[in-house]
């Protein structure tokens, strides 16, 4: 019973969210003004030390119509570790599951995943790029620090 109701919680917090972006989609300027947005960017550490859960929204403020756009994801993961700071790309080049990273793109899109990292690495900045179609420049980024 305690874990339906914590599901049920989780639930309505998410439909609150997505609430708000509405609500925010409404009141904005002219949709052509805004273009592809990034909104409610998190990166939260996961249950399984090294895993990390993201979570965002995207909003294509530029097409009325109902056009899809083929969009792709990449993350930049700024880690502290041994001493030394890097930067991690998701997908990795070599990764062979990048087509989680990609989605096609409505006007309205929740992206969430897990990404892994080392259990030793300290996360202090994460980017995440949109790129549409075969695009070689991001059309949104976003920065933040987690825990902040």
């Amino acid at each position: 019973m305690a874990q339906q109701i914590r599901t049920l919680e989780q639930e309505n917090a998410r439909l609150r969210e997505d609430l708000a972006i509405f609500e925010n989609m409404l009141a904005a300027e002219p949709r052509g003004a805004q273009g592809l947005t990034i909104q409610r960017f998190k990166f939260d550490p996961d249950a399984v030390p090294g895993e990390f859960r993201s979570r965002l929204v995207l909003i294509n403020g530029t097409r009325r119509e109902r056009t899809e756009t083929p969009c792709r994801l990449e993350f930049l993961v700024t880690v502290q570790r041994d001493g030394r700071s890097d930067i991690i790309t998701f997908p990795e080049k070599s990764e062979q599951d990048a087509s989680r990273f990609r989605f096609v793109l409505r006007q309205f899109q929740r992206v969430e995943g897990v990404l892994k990292l080392s259990p030793e690495a300290r996360v202090s900045n994460v980017q995440v790029r949109v790129y549409e179609g075969a695009a070689t420049q991001p059309k949104a980024t976003q920065a933040i620090r987690p825990g902040s």
